[in-house]
């Protein structure tokens, strides 16, 4: 057996002996999944902004000294409503999903609505 062969068959063994089963993962229990990581970022948003707490419960974190306290909350609700308007677009239905959906929906409304979200600040 020559050397580059016995340095192919060293390095796959591993790979092969170690590597990860698959297990046999559907789509529905992907779904699943993204759906419930979706309802836990947006459930603090948005049950906080539905009753006008965000910005009681909402902590600030900034890395740099730019003072973004006038636009962090806005700039949460809207990526948050960014990210979930294409799975709130199917709009309800019968399913738990889309029971799910409705309730996030009326949710996002009632935020909507609010109109308490602070705004920039102009300086």
């Amino acid at each position: 057996m020559n050397y580059k062969k016995l340095v192919i068959i060293i390095l796959l063994v591993p790979q092969v002996l170690f590597a990860q089963k698959k297990e046999e993962n559907n789509g529905l229990q992907q779904r699943a999944y993204l759906v419930k990581t979706l309802t836990k970022i947006a459930d603090p948003v948005l049950m906080a902004l539905s009753k006008g707490e965000l910005v009681k419960t909402m902590p600030i974190e900034s890395r740099n000294n730019l003072d973004r306290t006038g636009c962090t909350y806005l700039e949460a609700f809207g990526r948050l409503m960014a990210g979930m308007a294409p799975w709130l677009e199917l709009g309800p239905d019968n399913t738990a999903e889309g029971k799910l959906r409705k309730k996030y929906i009326d949710l996002s409304i009632a935020c909507i609505k609010m109109r308490r979200i602070p705004i920039i600040r102009i300086i």
